[in-house]
Formats: C-alpha cells, structure tokens, sequence
C-alpha cells in the first residue's frame, strides 16, 4: 500500500493498493481549477493504472475489469484543449467499466482505445458525445506524457 502523506490536507492526494487477491485499487484527488475538471488528469491517471496493470501483470493470462468513478463533479465543467466551455456535469458521481484482456493492453493502439472508451463513458454526463473527437484528445495526451 502506498499513501502520500500530506499532514496539512484532510485527504490524501492518492492512494494505491493492491492485495493477496489480485485487485488493484488507485484513489487519486482531481486537482481541479475552481469548478474546472482537466481531462488530461482522468485519461493520464487512467494510462499510468492501465499501464502499472500491464507490469504487474506481465506473463500472466487474465480478464480485467476496470472501473474508473469521478465523484464531486455535479455543476463541475470539464476542460480540454479545444473543447467548449460549457461542459457542465450533471451528477455527483460520473462512472465507466470496461472489460478486457491483458494481452490488448500490449498494443499500443488498443491501449489508447480502452482508455478512450472509458473516457467517452465519463463524458457522458459532461455532455461529450462525440467519440472521434474524445478519441483524438485521449491518445494526444496518452502521447504528451509518454503512455503506451
């Protein structure tokens, strides 16, 4: 388990654990700007699990069920590099669930796609629909911080 300590802060900025049954748990404090939620934190958190999953998990033969939750994000807008401004969520809590294989997480164009989906699944409640552009601005920035 690993924790950031910060003694001045009520909450961790993230946690990580993972236990004797294989589960692998991320909690992670959106750093969000006044009401602004930042896209190129959900899908940079998402990569960097998906891409520890890939490490861990190397040589083995297994199914992943990832589930990602955004929570205090009601009334919260989200913001990306070219999109509108008005993206305002419309519930507290914005969830995504995708299953898939180890071995699709090797290649590197169906990595940015299995993010991109749970992506588009959050942006749902923000009122983005659109899957090519979602698409497009997920595997910019899985490139901008270097994920597979």
């Amino acid at each position: 388990m690993s924790v950031e300590v910060r003694p001045l802060v009520d909450q961790a900025a993230y946690h990580f654990e993972v236990n004797l049954y294989g589960i692998m748990s991320c909690y992670v404090k959106l750093a969000m700007d006044g009401p602004k939620v930042l896209l190129e934190q959900i899908v940079s958190e998402i990569g960097m699990a998906l891409n520890l999953a890939r490490y861990i998990l190397k040589g083995t033969q297994v199914n992943i069920l990832v589930r990602v939750q955004l929570h205090g994000v009601k009334d919260s807008t989200i913001f990306a590099s070219g999109w509108q401004d008005n993206l305002r969520s419309v519930e507290e809590v914005v969830q995504a669930d995708d299953h898939l294989i180890l071995e699709s997480l090797d290649d590197a164009l169906l990595f940015s796609d299995h993010i991109a989906e749970l992506v588009r699944q959050l942006m749902w409640s923000f009122n983005v629909s659109d899957r090519e552009v979602i698409t497009q601005a997920t595997k910019a920035i899985l490139t901008k911080h270097r994920l597979p």
